[in-house]
C-alpha cells in the first residue's frame, strides 16, 4: 500500500526499484494542492530525477 504523502510514496517506490523519471499527475492547476505546494519541483530537487507533470483539464 502506498503512503498518502506523495513525497514518501515516491521515496518508497525509489527504494524498491530504479526509475529514470518521475511522472506526477494532478488535478487541474487551479485545484491542485500538490502544485500549490510545488511538489514537482520538490521531487526533482530531492531525488535528482527529471519530473514530468501532467494536469487534468479544467472543466
Amino acid at each position: 500500500m502506498c503512503d498518502p504523502d506523495p513525497m514518501r510514496a515516491v521515496e518508497d517506490a525509489l527504494g524498491r526499484q530504479e526509475f529514470d523519471e518521475i511522472i506526477v499527475s494532478t488535478l487541474p492547476v487551479r485545484l491542485s494542492r500538490w502544485l500549490h505546494q510545488d511538489l514537482p519541483a520538490r521531487l526533482g530537487r530531492k531525488f535528482h530525477l527529471p519530473v514530468t507533470h501532467v494536469a487534468a483539464k479544467d472543466v
